[in-house]
């Protein structure tokens, strides 16, 4: 089941605990962030059938979309992070502000996700915190995990208003079971939509940058059509 394997990284988080994150919003810049011309993120995600082979991609509905988006970002709902200012970006909670698409790779359970939310923040924002913030923990009921972020290159996609990629790796656990989880996230905004598509895995693969990137191009041309 596609929603299995994007939720198995809330396991990872805090052994079997998960909820939908809210976090703190990042301040909104002093600029205006025109509003793009897509009033229907669902239309503007790619279909299943442009995932790599190997995966089974599916849309998801909005309440599982905000979870699964949660998880993803290293930080189950309800967490502390320290520090304070790391915390991501507030998730969008009108359905017609936020879209997904989620694939998970039927042989080595790695999960390749298409998010589309509404924001009011140029995507500099959101690389600045990261630059800012290359090591934080997330606490939910004792358990801590350790979140660790670097910038990866600067992806293209044509047509979209500036783009960002940063990689991350969380860890949590005993060291003798300590679980890892790696992501690397593709990042273009298109007026007040921003897209992030996430390669996510649980056992050490390589990332598909090559699938990353072509999802990320391809959905920004959705946005323009």
């Amino acid at each position: 089941m596609v929603l299995a394997g994007v939720m198995g990284a809330a396991v990872l988080l805090v052994a079997g605990c998960s909820s939908t994150v809210d976090g703190q919003a990042i301040p909104a810049s002093a600029h205006t962030v025109p509003a793009a011309s897509v009033t229907n993120l669902d239309s503007a995600l790619p279909a299943p059938a442009s995932f790599p082979a190997g995966y089974t991609a599916t849309p998801l509905p909005h309440d599982q979309a905000r979870e699964a988006a949660a998880d993803l970002s290293g930080v189950p709902g309800g967490s502390r992070v320290t520090p304070l200012h790391c915390e991501p970006p507030r998730l969008p909670t009108d359905p017609a502000d936020l879209a997904m698409t989620s694939a998970t790779n039927t042989g080595d359970g790695s999960v390749l996700a298409v998010l589309l939310t509404r924001v009011d923040e140029p995507l500099t924002t959101l690389s600045k915190q990261v630059a800012r913030c290359t090591e934080m923990t997330a606490t939910q009921f004792g358990a801590k995990a350790t979140v660790r972020r670097t910038t990866e290159p600067t992806p293209s996609a044509p047509g979209a208003d500036d783009t960002f990629a940063y990689g991350q790796t969380t860890t949590s656990g005993p060291k003798n079971l300590q679980l890892t989880q790696t992501t690397l996230n593709d990042l273009a905004q298109v007026g007040d939509v921003r897209v992030t598509v996430t390669f996510m895995s649980q056992r050490g693969a390589e990332p598909d940058r090559k699938a990353v990137g072509e999802l990320l191009s391809a959905t920004v041309a959705n946005l323009h059509r």
